[in-house]
């Protein structure tokens, strides 16, 4: 069984931001929205960097990038 059904993929600028503009507060409140509805439906979703060297891939069904 998988750790997690959707794994949102983004840049690593994007997972936790010091400094939150227009454009990234954009990408944040679009990822939040996925996030939200993914959940309502049962499943188990989570963002991660594209880029994440540590993180078992093979622990999602479903890996949906995010073009930023």
């Amino acid at each position: 069984m998988k750790k997690y059904d959707v794994v949102i993929l983004t840049e690593s600028r994007y997972l936790n931001p010091e400094v939150i503009d227009d454009y990234i507060q954009n990408v944040l409140t679009e990822d939040g929205l996925i996030l939200k509805e993914l959940k309502k439906l049962g499943l188990k979703a989570t963002r991660k960097d594209w880029d994440d060297k540590h993180f078992n891939w093979s622990e999602a069904k479903i890996l949906l990038i995010r073009s930023t």
